[in-house]
């Protein structure tokens, strides 16, 4: 478990990396399919083996009604892939998360750390940040014991820029 203070200073650390290299992202015909070309090379370059799906992605299934809460599913029996709404600045890494399970890797923690790996690593400044916004935002949920007005207090003195604090 990490302690409090060093979880809030990770969280100091990715909030003035992010608010120093930020970058306009918009809704991109084509970023499905860059974010599936990147995790399948990052993928292969660790086991050796391309793992290659397709990239489409829907925006509506049957566990849209079970799970109403989710940004994005992926269903385990025919891999179908649904992003239910943009999530701005964490986009890349929401698709990026659902990919991971279309590949067979079914574990959340698993999705988590594949896509922010794969998206770190690429270079590519939409996905880089996209990665770092969602490991502020499961930091910010940690420290406000995943309280709704606790977490908004903590995204409001995190110390954000505008741009950025909208999408959390």
């Amino acid at each position: 478990v990490m302690p409090e203070q060093e979880r809030r200073t990770e969280v100091a650390r990715l909030v003035d990396r992010l608010n120093r290299e930020y970058v306009e992202s918009r809704p991109e015909p084509g970023l499905a399919k860059a974010v599936n070309g990147r995790l399948t090379d990052y993928i292969a370059g660790i086991t050796g083996q391309g793992v290659h799906t397709s990239s489409e992605v829907r925006d509506f299934t049957l566990a849209r009604v079970i799970f109403p809460f989710a940004l994005g599913v992926c269903d385990i029996l025919s891999g179908d892939v649904a992003i239910f709404r943009h999530a701005g600045v964490l986009h890349p890494h929401l698709i990026c998360h659902e990919f991971v399970h279309r590949k067979g890797y079914w574990k959340e923690l698993d999705a988590q750390a594949l896509s922010y790996l794969a998206l770190t690593s690429s270079g590519e400044p939409v996905f880089v940040q996209s990665a770092l916004s969602e490991r502020m935002l499961r930091q910010l949920v940690v420290l406000s014991d995943a309280d709704g007005e606790k977490f908004h207090n903590e995204v409001e003195n995190a110390g954000l820029r505008s741009e950025l604090k909208q999408h959390m």
